[in-house]
């Protein structure tokens, strides 16, 4: 039976995806301006790939990674989603991106 529960925090997908050594794992994902994102991309591909849980809940910002425990602060206090995956912070990012 698949669980239900949503993961919530980095510490919990980790475990979940049967990451041993914390360091080693988000070491190999630094070199790149993106690691974090591509780290929870993995996170939830190995996760998946056990069977034990559904990880599609858990929603990170496709610009700086961020999530609903680790949020943006902004000038106007913690980012908001203004997109399932794009936060308040970094939407004007992407749309200056997009119009460049």
């Amino acid at each position: 039976m698949i669980g239900t529960h949503a993961p919530t925090t980095i510490g919990e997908l980790e475990r979940l995806a049967g990451v041993n050594d914390r360091v080693t794992f988000w070491r190999s994902f630094a070199s790149n301006g993106e690691g974090f994102r591509l780290g929870v991309a993995e996170l939830k591909r190995r996760i998946a790939a056990t069977g034990a849980i559904r990880c599609t809940e858990v929603a990170a910002c496709r610009q700086c990674g961020c999530t609903d425990d680790r949020a943006c602060m902004t000038e106007h206090g913690p980012c908001h989603w203004v997109e399932a995956d794009l936060c308040s912070a970094c939407a004007p990012t992407a749309d200056k991106a997009v119009a460049a």
